[in-house]
């Protein structure tokens, strides 16, 4: 029982520890904006890309697309209803968010990409002053090396 009371300590103060970090609130508005940009994906390919797809398909919905498989050695069970429709929906909805998350990520890993490479071109130039002690440095290694032959 030591052993469980220790882990579950050890869990509570690594939660602690994280909501106190800062990162739960980051995490809560991630899963908020995840929420109303999933919502929002699905109103577009509901709205506007199925009925689209479904004119060009004789006006039948992609959502309503199915097969029935029916066998005729068990005429007395109903049917199978393969609803493919449904499943063709769900992967335009994967499709759409997908491919949005990779847009939205390649700009923000353009935006912070740049940041850092201005960043490290500005810590990578040494100063006067650096440049100055560089040389006395190595004046006093070449000192030393002509002083020890």
């Amino acid at each position: 029982m030591a052993c469980c009371a220790r882990s579950i300590q050890k869990l509570g103060g690594t939660i602690r520890e994280f909501a106190a970090s800062g990162q739960l609130i980051d995490l809560a508005v991630a899963i908020v904006i995840g929420n109303a940009f999933t919502k929002t994906i699905e109103s577009l390919v509901d709205n506007l890309l199925t009925p689209i797809i479904g004119f060009l398909l004789d006006g039948t919905a992609i959502g309503d697309l199915q097969a029935s498989l029916e066998a005729d050695r068990w005429s007395h069970k109903a049917p199978v209803i393969l609803r493919y429709g449904k499943v063709l929906q769900q992967l335009i909805y994967f499709v759409i968010i997908v491919i949005m998350l990779s847009l939205i990520i390649g700009i923000v890993n353009g935006i912070y990409g740049s940041r850092r490479r201005n960043q490290v071109g500005t810590e990578q130039l040494p100063t006067r002053q650096e440049l100055i002690l560089t040389e006395h440095t190595n004046l006093l290694k070449s000192i030393a090396r002509s002083l020890s032959h």
